[in-house]
């Protein structure tokens, strides 16, 4: 009856790692930090984005106060360089009517004259609808080939009888075919718009362009006169970088700068040209524009 014995067995069944004491000491002081780290990171984020949008809307704000500027200056220009030649053509009308009366031989010179102004007056009216149409658009088009010589030869033409009359020499030094990329209605503008600038400085004197490819296999016009040379301050507005127009709202075009060379910088930029110019005092202004490549069918957006 007495015999048995007595066994005690002691169990020691561990936690698991997650029901733990030091664990819940150790949430206890990682969800504060970790709300206050989720709370930073979203502050970050909204301050981010916040910052995003206002350089968006400021980005926006500059081209619409750019654009309205522009259009300002197109009103100007078409108040001054459209309204005072059409009074010519109506006054230089009369005189025509006048000779044809009295069959006079001044007619065939007046009617040159009337058909040389109505070009140009028609051609200034073309430019602006289509540097207009660039800017009220987001989207313009694609890029399309573009013969370069054609449109330079174009112009040439175009300003052949002119030249002639102020005396002035066009010569295009390099008649090998380049083909680019562009848009060719506002190509043509940047390029109507340096010969027209050229022509009215080199009064007497040689009017040189070329075209061709360089070094690093880019094309390049230049268009060469032998006038007196760009002033300075337009020199150096004319090929600052283009981030400082798209970080100013103010008009800061020098005030002896004509609306053309402003309408070239613009539309160089949109096209993708870097256009710099170089002048030598009493020897004349060289532009040089330079073609960064664009895909056929790639669109040019302003």
């Amino acid at each position: 009856m007495d015999n048995f014995s007595t066994l005690i067995l002691s169990l020691n069944v561990r936690p698991k790692w997650y029901h733990s004491l030091w664990l819940g000491i150790l949430l206890i002081i990682l969800f504060p930090i970790i709300g206050i780290l989720v709370s930073n990171i979203r502050s970050r984020y909204v301050v981010r984005k916040n910052r995003e949008l206002k350089k968006r809307i400021e980005q926006k704000t500059i081209h619409l106060a750019n654009r309205v500027r522009m259009q300002e200056l197109i009103i100007r220009a078409i108040g001054h360089d459209i309204r005072t030649p059409l009074k010519y053509h109506i006054i230089l009308s009369k005189n025509i009517k006048e000779l044809t009366e009295k069959g006079n031989d001044l007619l065939a010179k007046k009617s040159a004259i009337l058909n040389d102004s109505s070009q140009q007056l028609f051609q200034l009216v073309e430019n602006f609808v289509q540097y207009l149409k660039a800017q009220n658009n987001t989207h313009i088009g694609q890029a399309k080939e573009v013969v370069l010589n054609t449109v330079l030869e174009r112009k040439l033409a175009f300003f052949k009888d002119i030249s002639h009359k102020n005396k002035n020499v066009l010569l295009n030094i390099d008649t090998v075919d380049v083909v680019v990329y562009s848009d060719p209605e506002l190509l043509s503008i940047i390029i109507h718009n340096l010969i027209d600038n050229a022509i009215k400085v080199a009064s007497d004197g040689l009017i040189t362009t070329q075209i061709g490819i360089n070094k690093n296999n880019k094309p390049f016009l230049t268009i060469r006169d032998c006038g007196p040379g760009l002033p300075l301050n337009i020199l150096k507005w004319f090929n600052r970088p283009n981030e400082l127009d798209e970080q100013s709202t103010a008009d800061d075009r020098p005030s002896n700068c004509g609306l053309g060379l402003t309408m070239v910088r613009q539309l160089a930029r949109l096209l993708k040209i870097e256009i710099k110019a170089h002048a030598d005092f009493d020897h004349g202004t060289t532009f040089t524009l330079l073609f960064l490549p664009l895909k056929a069918g790639q669109p040019i957006k302003y």
